[in-house]
């Protein structure tokens, strides 16, 4: 997995794209008036950035419109995530899909250029990289402004069809889909374009599958689901069930019902909910990766800022959640939401950015820095803001949970050292020191067994 920025855009590549288009490299390389190795290279690199470069088209029309995006790469292309605290409205929706095929249209017009000022005599594999180049971004852009699947053209399709039409446009919109399909299909197979088509013939299916859903079921809606009723087995009753597991608290075996629910078809607006269910049943079984998954897939509905806030700061993107924990404290003057934005700029290092927040106590702020810090692993920089909150409000238990993350980062010293604190501030349960597992390695040290019977309401196991 690759992850750097291109202009404050986050870019996430993950194996399965580099795999991707190294095979897919391998396929088109096989006629190539080049070397074998240098085509496939070429290739590998043509497809890797023409895909990147559609996806910025996406990301950059989204930073125009006010948005935090941020890009992910994966398999055969990518998507673009657009957190926004209200449905994006359907212009602009139009205006950010189209971004993505004029992008690799740019991009194919600076090669044409690139092609016709390149000497005649340079080396023959700059001439195929250039005119490659032009032709994967004209078949790509052009094939991605067919009205069908999940091309672009498929959600403008979607998009416009919807506003005509609320309660048939979905319909129409597969339909036109599954038409257009047809001729590609028999193209492909005429001229053995295999990849071509089983791509455009798993694009159908899937239209297909749709349009039977929403001839069988009707229009898909979206009302609250009700939290009460037992499961027949059918994909909203098994939603029901899943969604009063999260409001009980029973997190693991949420998702794991969700997960399964997701590996068969669903009707479009049951795979919208489960998706949106998943995400906040990864968020709160502390899965961030699989969360931002989720949430990106939950198409049309409204993901709160807090929640893809809180996704990227346990992957450890606390620059990408920043603007999004700020959006959710502004919106809502949640002093929790506050205090957990705090933290963020405190796990980058920017304390004095936290002093000038007005209704921010520091001590709350660095204990909101500490959990997340705990949560990723980071047991070390936990043990550092715990220890700062504690200097700036003493309280026990919050010296205990700094010896805790010392010993979980290895530091005896630093867990005997607020273990001490801890007892002179007011800590007295032994029982609970000697069987936590943050203490293990700890439970053998002279030190600890002396602070242990020194406690007020100390016994001997």
């Amino acid at each position: 997995m690759l992850r750097f920025s291109i202009a404050k855009i986050p870019v996430e590549a993950r194996g399965s794209h580099i795999l991707f288009s190294f095979l897919l490299a391998y396929l088109l390389a096989q006629s190539a008036p080049v070397p074998p190795v240098a085509a496939v290279l070429s290739w590998a690199a043509i497809i890797s950035l023409s895909v990147l470069v559609h996806e910025l088209g996406h990301a950059f029309t989204s930073l125009a419109f006010g948005y935090q995006p941020s890009i992910v790469l994966i398999a055969m292309g990518g998507y673009t995530l657009t957190p926004a605290e209200k449905p994006i409205p359907w212009l602009k929706d139009v205006a950010l899909t189209l971004a993505g095929p004029l992008a690799g249209y740019l991009l194919a017009a600076l090669f044409v250029l690139a092609a016709y000022v390149l000497p005649d005599n340079s080396p023959p594999t700059l001439h195929y990289v250039c005119h490659s180049f032009i032709w994967a971004n004209l078949v790509w852009s052009t094939f991605n402004l067919v009205p069908m699947g999940p091309l672009d053209g498929g959600r403008i399709a979607t998009l416009f069809f919807i506003r005509l039409a609320p309660k048939r446009g979905l319909l129409y919109a597969q339909t036109l889909g599954l038409l257009c399909g047809i001729p590609i299909l028999v193209w492909a197979l005429q001229h053995q374009s295999f990849f071509m088509a089983f791509l455009v013939g798993a694009f159908m299916l899937r239209s297909l599958q749709l349009v039977v859903e929403l001839l069988r079921h009707g229009p898909p809606a979206a009302p609250p689901l009700p939290h009460t009723g037992p499961s027949s087995g059918s994909p909203s009753q098994e939603l029901l069930v899943i969604e009063k597991l999260l409001q009980e608290g029973a997190f693991t075996e949420g998702l794991r019902q969700a997960q399964n629910l997701l590996a068969g078809p669903l009707p479009p607006a049951e795979n919208t909910r489960a998706h949106y269910l998943a995400g906040w049943l990864s968020l709160k079984t502390n899965q961030g990766r699989k969360a931002l998954s989720h949430f990106s897939q939950a198409e049309g509905m409204e993901i709160p800022p807090q929640a893809m806030a809180a996704a990227f700061s346990l992957t450890g993107e606390d620059e990408r959640a920043l603007p999004l924990w700020e959006t959710a404290a502004t919106l809502s003057e949640n002093p929790i939401l506050l205090h957990e934005w705090a933290g963020a700029l405190l796990r980058l290092g920017r304390v004095d950015m936290v002093r000038a927040m007005p209704k921010v106590r520091l001590a709350k702020a660095y204990l909101c820095a500490q959990s997340v810090f705990r949560l990723r692993g980071e047991y070390a920089q936990a043990a550092e803001a715990a220890e700062a909150s504690f200097h700036l409000e003493p309280q026990a238990e919050v010296a205990y949970e700094a010896a805790c993350n010392h010993a979980l980062a290895g530091d005896e010293a630093g867990a005997l050292r607020m273990l001490a604190l801890a007892a002179q501030n007011g800590f007295n349960e032994p029982q609970k020191a000697l069987e936590d597992a943050d203490l293990f390695r700890l439970r053998h040290h002279p030190e600890f067994q002396q602070w242990v019977a020194s406690l007020p309401s100390s016994f001997h196991p």
